[in-house]
């Protein structure tokens, strides 16, 4: 298979555990391609070189000059368009030619037409954000019409989870088999071995949070649980990391309201919480290892994901986890059989929260035993979920 992939970076959404799954994807699938010709922005291409360790099968292209970049608002808006649909129309298929590309995968499909092109189109789909959060009627058509498209235009789809999947083909039931679900691996504890180490076990509770700072990311109920912690005095500290996290303390107002509820929130308690709130913005993949390392357990709030890949990085890593009980989370717990690890609480419910984390903070939960873990994440690794791809792509 030489499998070409177009890859334009988005970073409002890309950036951070969507760009770096796409990238471990590519790199496990490497073994078994003829060659990978990637195309992206000269800048992305370097970091994915990096990335993949520079393997002699991966073809780097960047994409043709986009004279419209150097435009701004409206008109940059209208030139994009255009020079994507001359892409898609022109530049693309003559790629295809020119390396004798056999098929072609798109990780993101979002904010960009599916191409007509006369090899097997293939197509990564996230989630339905816009149906499990609240959307206007206007985006939530939008986004439905841009996904019917590449359902049409694509020999098949691939959602990170059995409930992305469901969620599609209840909104096109006609176009049922055309999703089928490859849910992402994880890496087993001795591949992690070369790692940055932390500071060794800490004095107080760490929990972690790594995520965006966005309005499904539930960050307000986890610093209303904390506050409820703080005014009992109890020892711990909440770690923050993830894309636009640092707005939180700031004191910029935030154009989103429910963003800025969080902040203002923040703010009218920062006596009790400022020294238990640590907020670091975006990290480096390096960054991010040493805060699992470092933390005591994971929490994650959040009310809508596609995936939730945090989950299993933390069990790989040997952290339990605190988490919001959403179906995808469900999803994980039962492919690993990995209960004992994994404490459930209603998303909004604060004092459920607090209630576990309180719980911890004064009776920790026991280490995994590394031998567990090898076990039950053998199951389903980053190795599986590349396999499962290039066979589907293949069939």
């Amino acid at each position: 298979m030489r499998l070409l992939m177009p890859y334009r970076f988005f970073a409002r959404s890309m950036k951070g555990g969507i760009e770096q799954s796409s990238f471990t994807i590519l790199r496990e699938m490497l073994p078994a391609l003829e060659a990978a010709i990637i195309i992206a922005e000269p800048e992305r291409l370097e970091i994915i070189r990096k990335h993949l360790e520079d393997k002699s099968n991966a073809i780097y292209q960047a994409f043709p000059r986009n004279p419209y970049s150097i435009f701004r608002g409206r008109f940059q808006n209208k030139g994009e368009e255009k020079y994507w649909g001359y892409f898609n129309r022109k530049q693309l298929p003559a790629l295809i030619e020119k390396y004798q590309a056999t098929h072609c995968l798109y990780y993101f499909t979002r904010f960009q037409s599916p191409p007509k092109i006369k090899i097997p189109l293939f197509g990564i789909i996230r989630d339905l954000w816009w149906h499990g959060m609240p959307a206007s009627a206007e985006l939530k058509s939008r986004e439905d019409k841009a996904l019917k498209e590449w359902l049409e235009a694509a020999q098949q789809l691939f959602a990170i989870s059995d409930k992305t999947v469901s969620e599609v083909r209840a909104l096109f039931p006609e176009d049922a088999g055309k999703i089928v679900a490859i849910p992402h691996g994880t890496y087993m504890p001795q591949q992690l071995e070369n790692l940055p180490n932390g500071n060794g076990k800490p004095d107080t509770t760490i929990f972690y949070y790594p995520a965006q700072f966005k309005a499904n990311k539930n960050h307000i109920t986890l610093l209303k649980a904390a506050l409820l912690l703080a005014k009992d005095n109890l020892d711990f500290s909440i770690t923050l990391s993830g894309q636009e996290s640092e707005q939180l303390v700031g004191d910029a107002i935030l154009a989103d309201h429910r963003m800025e509820e969080c902040r203002q929130f923040y703010h009218q308690n920062k006596n009790l919480l400022t020294n238990r709130i640590v907020v670091k913005g975006y990290c480096s993949r390096q960054e991010v290892e040493k805060c699992y390392k470092n933390c005591s357990a994971v929490i994650l709030p959040t009310l809508y994901e596609g995936f939730g890949l945090p989950l299993t990085e933390s069990l790989s890593r040997g952290k339990h986890v605190i988490c919001n009980d959403l179906d995808v989370f469900q999803e994980q717990t039962k492919r690993y059989d990995c209960a004992e690890f994994v404490h459930f609480f209603p998303g909004n419910n604060v004092s459920a929260l607090a209630k576990l984390m309180r719980e911890f903070i004064l009776k920790p939960f026991s280490e995994i035993p590394a031998q567990v873990l090898q076990e039950k994440l053998s199951r389903w690794t980053w190795e599986h979920t590349a396999k499962t791809y290039i066979e589907r792509m293949q069939s």
